[in-house]
């Protein structure tokens, strides 16, 4: 996975050439995102990019938890947190934090 100093529509004319081979899969700010899939693909997007002084940082994980990919597990990891009293789905009211709970 690559973090890339770059908004999204400059990074998708470095992807153009690799259609399926790599893609983004996070949108982390308007000048940042990340790209994820075949290593050898990511490998080459790497150099281009830092061949024309674009930030890139190569991350060290072998699966990007917000992708597609994730499905493999889903179930799995879903079932993990209903097995524990300790976790619980929270409705759309609980999850919101008024401005005056705010000290």
């Amino acid at each position: 996975m690559l973090a890339v100093n770059l908004d999204a529509e400059i990074t998708f004319k470095f992807l153009e050439k690799h259609v399926k081979q790599a893609c983004i899969t996070c949108f982390n700010s308007s000048s940042s995102v990340m790209i994820f899939k075949k290593q050898t693909t990511i490998k080459i997007l790497r150099k281009k990019l830092v061949a024309v002084d674009h930030f890139v940082r190569r991350l060290q994980v072998d699966l990007a938890y917000h992708f597609e990919f994730m499905s493999v597990i889903d179930q799995k990891y879903e079932k993990l947190f209903t097995l524990n009293d300790n976790f619980h789905s929270l409705d759309s009211k609980s999850a919101i934090i008024s401005t005056d709970d705010v000290i």
